[in-house]
């Protein structure tokens, strides 16, 4: 099984393919009213400062502006564009250039094209609402990597981390977060007394911001049973890195027979309201039981 984890990262130095990215897009706030806080994020992957006045940002149903001043973006840096500059209205987000209701960003499925002067068409994202791009609800679609095809929904993931309002999540004007994919292949459908429970977890960072956390696990299941196992262990893994770890847990004497379901944690430890954290897999082990019973023809 598995899932994305979202992690506060370190930012590294950025690749250098060769055009203006679109890198992030909010088409759906909740702290605010839709169009007013709709924004998208611009990032420059070439070693040369770009002006984008003069570009033309479209859609394929008629939506389109002109940027009318000059708007720089440093190599390696990222500008936002949105519905408007005001941030008591567009929750918070500092823009570079705010197009004033030129351009809407619709949440089901859209399309958002840049033109340059002379050059045409530099960059086209159009999402599909859920089957292939996120579909998120306060909060933004982010690249996994500026290096990536940002045409492929697979590439993209909904931000779940660093709050840029009281509501909103997203990463308007810096590095998106980076994903770290953990995955089991070996956890055990039944376990016995006296144990242990043994897997291997892999965790893979596909992205090119490094990330350090914490990781432990957590397991629930009969009579109220709701705890953390083992102690935390922190962990980083550099851009493109994997890593394994084996998982050695004892059974409890005491603990009664029935379903566990055993998480491993993600995050910052412990948890708290104001440190964010995730599961990175859940997974149903099957039920404690006293005995092996194929022992019994022995």
């Amino acid at each position: 099984m598995r899932s994305a984890i979202f992690l506060t990262a370190l930012a590294i130095a950025a690749p250098a393919p060769a055009q203006l990215v679109i890198n992030e897009i909010m088409p759906n706030p909740v702290l605010v009213i839709d169009p007013l806080g709709e924004w998208f994020e611009l990032y420059n992957s070439s070693p040369d400062s770009i002006n984008i006045e003069g570009y033309i940002f479209s859609d394929n149903d008629g939506d389109s502006f002109e940027v009318s001043t000059p708007v720089w973006i440093e190599p390696g840096d990222y500008a936002v564009l949105g519905a408007s500059a005001d941030t008591l209205l567009n929750g918070g987000v500092e823009i570079d250039y705010a197009y004033s209701g030129q351009m809407t960003l619709q949440t089901a499925s859209d399309e958002l094209v840049v033109f340059a002067p002379g050059l045409g068409e530099l960059d086209r994202v159009e999402w599909d609402g859920g089957p292939s791009f996120p579909a998120p609800v306060g909060a933004s679609m982010s690249l996994l990597n500026p290096g990536l095809d940002n045409s492929v929904g697979e590439n993209w993931f909904e931000a779940t981390i660093l709050r840029y309002n009281a509501i909103d999540v997203g990463t308007p004007g810096i590095d998106n977060e980076p994903i770290v994919w953990i995955t089991t292949d070996d956890a055990p459908e039944m376990v016995y007394r006296p144990g242990p429970l043994s897997f291997t977890v892999q965790l893979v960072n596909p992205t090119w911001v490094g990330a350090d956390f914490d990781a432990w696990l957590n397991v629930v299941g009969p009579g109220g049973i709701d705890t953390d196992v083992l102690s935390y262990l922190n962990l980083s893994l550099a851009p493109g890195d994997t890593a394994l770890a084996q998982v050695v847990l004892p059974i409890p004497p005491l603990a009664p027979d029935g379903t566990y379901t055993l998480s491993t944690r993600l995050g910052a430890f412990p948890p708290s309201q104001t440190i964010w954290w995730h599961n990175a897999f859940v997974t149903t082990l099957g039920t404690l039981a006293g005995h092996d019973p194929t022992e019994d023809s022995h």
